[in-house]
């Protein structure tokens, strides 16, 4: 556990960051939102791996405290880090946001009464908590779940095989918080003093996928992790068909990435990983034999990180470098 302070925070003391690339049109949104908040955060980073956005986050430069950042390396992961390296001295609180999300005018007010309320509490200290993104559809556990323990409920929860139960959406505007054992990536607020602990991924990614239950699932063993039910946010991407090679990527990333959490955690099972990415991959192929192309190049890219992972059993590989190794 961290000693974390218990002092009041107000928003002069919040910094949002942003890693994006190449989406002008979601930060546009996405800025749009932030300056219809009720309490505006003291600073926000756009940290831009495609070098292309400032023009536009300089039309923001009246209204919000932005600056966009220019990364020297690419990558969701290294991005974060760099924009943390720029934050002010008195930031307290940093709300890290996909560039896809969108705030309702009271969302960081909420979020920050909560908190404040939270952090006075004994027990646990209060590391993180996630925004309730309300509009995204509700999953419903199945026999197939079941049987592959890739169950949605109860939420939140990681189970033995590495796959994380979503926490989101809950229902809203009750005060409910719900306590988890991870926290999404893209619509979280830190506590300044836990992103000082590096994050596992610290390297090049082209594909982000598992990473914040990586980092925040083992924080939660002697940190309290929060989703909140009143810090409302919308999620506004639009999935698009994937080309073969993209969703065969897609697929390799998940299964590697699932295996790097799963061994760098004691209490999760590498037997429970290999079952359940089994018969999802077996899942992917069913619907391809139906028809579903997305799902052949997605099945075919699962059975590829399957046959990498379960090689590196025998030749004694790190988890690490095969999660390099997705980069290349």
């Amino acid at each position: 556990a961290f000693m974390l302070s218990k002092k009041m925070i107000d928003a002069t003391q919040i910094a949002i960051i942003c890693a994006t690339k190449d989406r002008p049109d979601k930060i546009r949104n996405l800025l749009e939102s932030v300056t219809r908040l009720r309490c505006q955060p003291s600073q926000i980073l756009i940290a831009d791996g495609g070098h292309n956005l400032e023009p536009l986050v300089n039309t923001f430069a009246e209204r919000l405290n932005v600056s966009c950042l220019y990364c020297p390396e690419p990558g969701q992961i290294l991005q974060r880090n760099y924009a943390h390296s720029m934050l002010h001295k008195d930031i307290r609180l940093v709300l890290h946001l996909d560039d896809d999300i969108t705030l309702e005018s009271t969302t960081l007010d909420q979020a920050l009464d909560h908190w404040n309320r939270l952090n006075l509490e004994t027990g646990k200290p209060l590391a993180g908590m996630a925004f309730n993104v309300t509009n995204l559809p509700r999953k419903n556990d199945n026999l197939l779940r079941r049987l592959a323990m890739m169950r949605v409920e109860p939420m939140g929860r990681v189970w033995p095989s590495g796959f994380a139960s979503p926490h989101v959406p809950i229902s809203r505007g009750n005060g409910e918080i719900m306590e988890t054992s991870w926290l999404v990536g893209g619509a979280a607020l830190w506590s300044r003093e836990v992103l000082e602990i590096p994050h596992p991924l610290s390297f090049p990614t082209r594909w982000a996928v598992c990473e914040d239950v990586i980092f925040s699932y083992p924080l939660s063993r002697n940190n309290r992790l929060v989703v909140c039910s009143d810090a409302v946010v919308g999620h506004n991407d639009s999935y698009d068909h994937h080309d073969f090679a993209k969703s065969m990527f897609y697929g390799k990333s998940q299964v590697i990435m699932r295996y790097f959490l799963v061994a760098s955690n004691d209490d999760l099972s590498k037997p429970a990983f290999f079952w359940s990415n089994g018969l999802h991959m077996l899942g992917y192929l069913a619907l391809a034999i139906l028809g579903n192309e997305n799902a052949l190049g997605t099945g075919m890219g699962m059975m590829s990180g399957f046959v990498k992972v379960l090689s590196a059993q025998f030749t004694r590989r790190s988890h690490i470098d095969l999660a390099r190794e997705l980069a290349e």
